[in-house]
């Protein structure tokens, strides 16, 4: 990213990175992350803050439109918050072991997921308790123990509501918000394809947990 104060690649300080992102809400996050995770905490606290404020920008801006094309678009942010709290609970509390009060201030709310499921989240006995507190992140069925399935159960749900989204919006801010959530669940593949190939995961194991693409209308 270039243009702005510099290079973030070249970055040597926290003043650095934050005078080469745009002004706005990254900026914003980042620096009001460092104020309160400066002990020297790992990046993870740093990458779920940036992505808590994204969606509670996200959610406010579908909030702003009107008519149906609201209704699509909180549809999806509502889906993607809740996937969202859904492997901060799953990974923050069940694979990395942090407390529950550090996870409670990276909750972001949403219309489909409130702080009372994800504290009854935070509360499970493992991985596969999630899944009954989840709210619309995912489908009800049976535990899954592996976070990854579950990763992999919202974001399949989130390329179905896109694509009836994308289906029966006129071209207007519903369409866009599809066609954005579609490429969303693209680069969710690309990351697990990345990881899979980092971790030397098996080709087959590694397609079964690709998402499929449920809908080709659009290029």
């Amino acid at each position: 990213m270039e243009g702005y104060g510099g290079d973030l690649a070249e970055a040597k300080s926290l003043p650095d990175l934050l005078n080469a992102l745009p002004e706005g809400i990254f900026r914003e996050s980042l620096a009001g992350s460092y104020a309160v995770y400066n002990n020297g905490e790992p990046l993870f606290f740093y990458e779920a803050a940036l992505d808590r404020d994204y969606l509670k920008e996200l959610y406010a801006r579908t909030a702003a439109l009107s008519g149906e094309d609201k209704a699509f678009a909180e549809e999806l942010a509502g889906q993607e918050i809740a996937a969202f709290d859904l492997m901060l609970a799953a990974r923050g509390r069940f694979f990395y072991g942090y407390g529950k009060e550090a996870l409670l201030d990276l909750f972001a709310p949403g219309p489909g997921m409130d702080r009372r499921n994800f504290i009854k989240m935070l509360g499970a006995g493992g991985v596969g308790g999630l899944r009954a507190s989840a709210g619309r992140a995912v489908e009800p069925g049976p535990q899954e123990a592996d976070p990854s399935e579950l990763a992999a159960l919202a974001w399949r749900r989130c390329a179905r509501l896109a694509g009836r989204a994308f289906r029966r919006s006129h071209i207007g801010p519903g369409a866009a918000a599809a066609y954005i959530a579609l490429r969303r669940v693209e680069t969710a593949n690309l990351i697990s394809v990345s990881e899979g190939l980092r971790l030397k995961i098996d080709p087959g194991e590694l397609s079964r947990r690709l998402i499929p693409r449920e809908e080709a209308a659009y290029v």
